[in-house]
């Protein structure tokens, strides 16, 4: 869930989901219906425009990591006449979190990272960052 109670966007998945510092709504040049898109302005306005542009590109880079990860073993499943269905043994927990300590994932301004285990619904990993993080 994200944002407050009256304009929350709640979204769900057996496997991954990625979240940043920003709603879904920024991601798309079409707001949902009965919620109002932040603009383009008001981002402007407030200084929120390059956290929020920043913030899409490090959601899209960690989503990436995970389609790479799990589409490769679905064809190497395939390959072997196996079914291609993903299960929890595609990419490991410890994958997932040594991606979290990666750039652009994390950057001079993460404060904290966080992995959790949608079927459980438990916390699995979590950082806190004390100070900037520097990467080579």
């Amino acid at each position: 869930m994200e944002k407050d109670h009256r304009t929350a966007v709640t979204r769900s998945a057996h496997y991954f989901i990625a979240a940043t510092n920003h709603d879904v709504t920024d991601e798309s040049p079409k707001p949902r219906l009965g919620v109002s898109k932040t603009s383009a302005g008001t981002l402007k306005l407030t200084g929120m425009e390059g956290l929020v542009e920043e913030s899409i590109d490090r959601k899209k880079c960690i989503s990436q990591l995970w389609y790479r990860a799990t589409n490769t073993r679905r064809k190497k499943y395939a390959r072997r006449g196996k079914e291609s269905v993903i299960d929890e043994g595609f990419v490991s927990t410890e994958t997932v979190c040594d991606w979290m300590d990666e750039y652009p994932v994390t950057n001079e301004e993460t404060h904290f990272a966080v992995v959790m285990d949608p079927k459980e619904g438990q916390i699995v990993w979590i950082k806190r960052y004390l100070e900037p993080v520097v990467h080579d």
